[in-house]
């Protein structure tokens, strides 16, 4: 039986913020993943763009808009071949993100955040309704139509502690996760060709309390899927957090999964896109968890595959975050005439405080 909610919303409750500096204050229990190495004295480049080719921030833009556009046209084919060039070409944007990532924030992000005083209701349910007729083979509008339900979910919820939430309330929230489940399961065979299915079925699985074995098996299974489609251990962060499932050994746990299940071509570089996702939550739980070591070598396996300006503008940043001026230094002098300041946002007191940290 098909099932319908084309009226939820999406579930992407991060929080993005920036990070007080601060020193390392806990070592994890594991041994450093560059325990017993030299430090790399390679140094950093920023990559030279081509004239005409657009840098991450532009190139992550251009997909938005597209994004946008055929969403405003009702072009469900068109959007139906975006989804499917990114998925089968397993195409990175210059910084090294998959690009069908950022295809399905972008689309999921047109739908807007509901709010309770408009009963969570999310504009465009009828879109999804008539995608869903146009293209039922379609992974794109499955996924769409669960993401927009555990975003209603999350709206009925709150980002409060659970305790807060009444039980009306929190009734609702277990109804759309329990929706959003249904319609990914139902249409796994489809929906499941594309590895966001995996992320948006973590969303479900964190706020249903599911078991960590549960968990664990339904990371593995995306991972087997597409192991590069980093948003699958963006997952595992937020369910490890102390304030959910995990601890601070949980979380650098997973950080280390992530790493294991794609070293071959990305070196240590999943563990910094792992605690760069999680320095955007504004508990700042990441910096109980990362081991700064690793994560120094990690961020240079990053800039070395990809020297995009983002990537080492927000690098310095995580440097400053760690109270770690010499990183940062390195990274702000590889960036040359490109001041950065585009990774702080509209912080530019922020990224005033990281350059004096760094000594510039």
């Amino acid at each position: 039986m098909t099932v319908r909610i084309l009226l939820l919303t999406t579930a992407i409750v991060v929080s993005v913020g920036a990070a007080a500096a601060a020193v390392l204050v806990h070592k994890p229990a594991h041994v450093s993943l560059v325990a017993g190495q030299a430090d790399d004295k390679t140094p950093i480049t920023v990559a030279s763009t081509k004239p005409g080719a657009p840098g991450e921030v532009a190139l992550r833009t251009a997909i938005y808009d597209r994004v946008e556009q055929l969403m405003a046209a009702r072009d469900y084919a068109a959007l139906d071949a975006m989804e499917e060039q990114f998925r089968t070409g397993r195409d990175l944007t210059p910084g090294g993100v998959p690009k069908l990532y950022e295809f399905h924030a972008s689309l999921q992000r047109s739908f807007g955040n509901p709010s309770p005083s408009s009963d969570c209701r999310m504009a465009g349910d009828q879109i999804l309704g008539d995608w869903e007729k146009a293209a039922p083979d379609s992974p794109a509008i499955y996924i769409t139509e669960a993401a927009v339900a555990v975003k209603r979910a999350w709206c009925w919820r709150g980002s409060g502690y659970g305790a807060a939430v009444s039980a009306e309330n929190g009734a609702k929230f277990q109804a759309y996760l329990g929706a959003a489940e249904a319609i990914l399961t139902e249409h796994k065979a489809v929906a499941a060709q594309d590895p966001e299915y995996f992320s948006v079925m973590e969303d479900v699985y964190k706020g249903q309390g599911r078991d960590r074995s549960e968990f664990e098996a339904l990371v593995a299974e995306g991972a087997g899927k597409d192991p590069y489609y980093y948003p699958i251990y963006w997952g595992a962060y937020y369910y490890n957090m102390p304030q959910w499932y995990g601890s601070a050994e949980d979380v650098d746990a997973a950080a280390r999964d992530a790493v294991t299940r794609t070293r071959a071509r990305d070196g240590l570089g999943a563990y910094a896109r792992y605690y760069w996702r999680a320095s955007q939550d504004d508990c700042g739980c990441w910096k109980d968890a990362v081991d700064w070591p690793s994560m120094k070598q990690a961020m240079r396996d990053v800039a070395k595959r990809y020297p995009d300006p983002w990537n080492l503008a927000n690098f310095a940043k995580l440097s400053c975050d760690m109270n770690d001026g010499a990183t940062a230094r390195a990274y702000f002098t590889a960036l040359g005439r490109i001041d950065g300041a585009e990774a702080w946002q509209k912080d530019r007191a922020g990224w005033q405080q990281c350059r004096s940290l760094a000594g510039l």
